[in-house]
């Protein structure tokens, strides 16, 4: 949606255990490069696939199934949190 202009953030869920406040902002470099455009991403779920996988582990939502094997985002990421 954020890449069709209809939201203005991309969810994420990451680890519970991290106790990183609901909201709090991720910047993914290799995404703003793929994308040619600043992605804001907000950590705002978390689940049981994610327990104990410290930063090794983050669902980015995506515009489709199809767009979810994308080589850049099951690629080695940089998170930065701000």
């Amino acid at each position: 949606d954020f890449l069709d202009g209809k939201a203005s953030w991309v969810s994420v869920a990451m680890d519970r255990y991290l106790h990183l406040p609901y909201g709090t902002h991720v910047c993914i470099p290799e995404l703003n490069h793929k994308y040619h455009r600043v992605i804001p991403f907000r950590v705002v779920d978390t689940g049981s696939a994610f327990s104990h996988k410290g930063y090794g582990r983050i669902d980015i939502c995506t515009r489709s199934q199809h767009d979810s094997y994308d080589n850049t985002i099951n690629g080695h990421i940089t998170l930065v949190f701000h």
